[in-house]
Order: structure tokens, then C-alpha cells, then sequence
């Protein structure tokens, strides 16, 4: 299991994708699932540039990079920051 499949697994099974019932109510909880881990990891990220501990704060860049990439693999639009641009 892919580490994309891994949050898209963990998504469904806590039950967050039967809320509301249909399709786009679900697509909808999980556009915002996504925008709000996003959100926290970039504040975790600068939290940790501003403690000057940069171990942590690339291993939070990486969990942004994973977040970006799942959406794109599911359509969602998110904005990107200058140092947020996809690596392949």
C-alpha cells in the first residue's frame, strides 16, 4: 500500500467519507480533509523553521509534497507555495 493510499484508507475507514450520503458530499469532506491537514502541516513546518529545527521542519515539507500529491491524483486544486513545487 502506497503512502496516497495509505491516507485515502484511513480517510474512508474512519468514517468520514459516509457523512451527508453521496458522492459529492463525500468529495466534498474530503477536499476539506485534505485543505486542513495541508494547512497543518505547513504550520507545523513553520513552527519548526521558527525552533530552528530543520529535521523536523523537512520531514513537514514532505508531508505537504504527500498531501499535494494526493490531491492532484484526485482532481483537488490546492494553491502552492514557491517551495512547494511538485519533485518527481
Amino acid at each position: 500500500m502506497f503512502a496516497d493510499d495509505a491516507f485515502v484508507y484511513r480517510w474512508v475507514r474512519q468514517g468520514r467519507g459516509a457523512r451527508g450520503g453521496g458522492t459529492a458530499a463525500m468529495s466534498g469532506v474530503f477536499d476539506a480533509e485534505l485543505h486542513e491537514q495541508l494547512a497543518e502541516a505547513r504550520r507545523l513546518r513553520a513552527r519548526a523553521r521558527e525552533a530552528g529545527d530543520e529535521e523536523k521542519a523537512q520531514a513537514y515539507a514532505g508531508r505537504i509534497t504527500q498531501l499535494l500529491r494526493i490531491a492532484a491524483h484526485h482532481g483537488i486544486a490546492l494553491d502552492r507555495a514557491a517551495d512547494e513545487e511538485e519533485q518527481d
